[in-house]
């Protein structure tokens, strides 16, 4: 028997920097768990070992948490999401794996506590939680224990993923101070009524002035069509400056405008919608 799980892609921290928020997205791996004699892993990407040590690494908290003897299994991946662009490939792989070991260990743990033994894995939470239940969630902790909440998202809202074509380019680290804190949080908080109403100027209005948002877009050139295309357009967007993409949000498909205005040059365009279903199980016979 082999067990499929298909986890969605995810954008922690909506690529700004506002702690414990995640949005999940219809792109999917899918991950197939068998019983094996020794650990075997097919269809990984480079460097392979670093992923084989995050699955080993996550199916063993799952039973150490079971108080059982960990089982080998060969593990093979259908890849969609990529790597290092600000989809949650990583976060992927562990809620893939513990819900894989939860299923053969006959489901004893619950979702809440699936959520901590990946966080625990993953170091943070904020792509966790959308990877493994979806919609928009937002995640904090109490008494050491990681919680969460599921946000509706207005039904037609449509995210178009833009990926440099490019060498990344390194930016500086953001530096955070109170009053930067202070900022944010008081936009974040309004976050999720505008995503559930799909209220575009709302989102466009929390979403302004990013960290690293100046530096970003110094890196791509006062000239580049992207950066007229920012000017122009009243679309919404957040960055993410580590894997250098930029995501706009809207309630039509962006990607024949961008197109028009020469962005498919230098950026690949992903259309995607919210995933409302987190991560699924099937049993293949």
């Amino acid at each position: 028997m082999r067990l499929k799980v298909k986890v969605p892609a995810t954008f922690g921290r909506l690529g700004w920097e506002v702690e414990g928020l995640g949005l999940a997205v219809t792109l999917y791996n899918e991950l197939f768990f068998e019983r094996a004699k020794q650990w075997e892993f097919v269809g990984f990407p480079e460097p392979q070992d670093v992923y084989e040590n995050l699955i080993k690494k996550s199916m063993e908290k799952v039973f150490w948490f079971a108080k059982m003897a960990m089982m080998p299994f060969k593990v093979s991946l259908l890849q969609c999401i990529p790597v290092g662009r600000g989809l949650g490939f990583n976060p992927s792989l562990i809620v893939a794996t513990v819900v894989a070991a939860n299923y053969f260990l006959d489901r004893r743990f619950s979702s809440n506590n699936l959520l901590n033994i990946a966080s625990a894995v993953k170091g943070s939470y904020e792509s966790i939680a959308p990877a493994l239940l979806g919609n928009l969630c937002s995640s904090y902790q109490f008494d050491g224990e990681v919680k969460n909440i599921i946000y509706p998202v207005y039904d037609d809202l449509v995210i178009t993923h833009l990926i440099t074509k490019k060498e990344n380019k390194k930016l500086a680290p953001f530096k955070t101070n109170i009053q930067d804190f202070s900022y944010r949080f008081s936009k974040a908080i309004n976050l999720p009524k505008a995503f559930a109403t799909g209220d575009l100027v709302l989102l466009r209005e929390l979403l302004a002035n990013q960290a690293n948002e100046a530096s970003f877009f110094k890196t791509i050139g006062s000239q580049s069509p992207l950066m007229a295309f920012c000017q122009q357009q009243a679309w919404p967007y957040f960055l993410n400056d580590r894997a250098k993409t930029i995501t706009f949000l809207s309630q039509k498909p962006l990607g024949p405008l961008l197109r028009e205005n020469h962005l498919g040059d230098d950026w690949e365009i992903v259309t995607l919608s919210v995933d409302k279903k987190g991560t699924t199980l099937e049993a293949i016979l």
